[in-house]
């Protein structure tokens, strides 16, 4: 619980948030420690691990439902972005 509340998460009773939860571990983030690590330390590590690997972004994604009209409409939105800049 104190990781969870540390890396800003409120807890919530939702299915969403669990859901959320288990992709987290699923993904597998190592983080190696050392005696005298220090826990802010070992926390900015494990935070860098989750955004490397994109772990958080998909999570922001889906916090809620996004229906299939809306993720085409920021699919399109993002690739016209994409082709104009390109």
């Amino acid at each position: 619980m104190d990781l969870i509340e540390d890396l800003g998460f409120r807890l919530r009773s939702s299915a969403c948030f669990w859901n959320q939860l288990s992709i987290l571990k699923r993904a597998r983030m190592e983080v190696t420690l050392h005696e005298t690590d220090r826990l802010e330390v070992v926390l900015k590590k494990f935070r860098r691990e989750i955004t490397k690997a994109g772990v958080f972004q998909d999570m922001k994604k889906k916090r809620f439902y996004e229906s299939p009209a809306v993720q085409r409409r920021r699919k399109s939105k993002a690739a016209r972005r994409r082709k104009r800049t390109s």
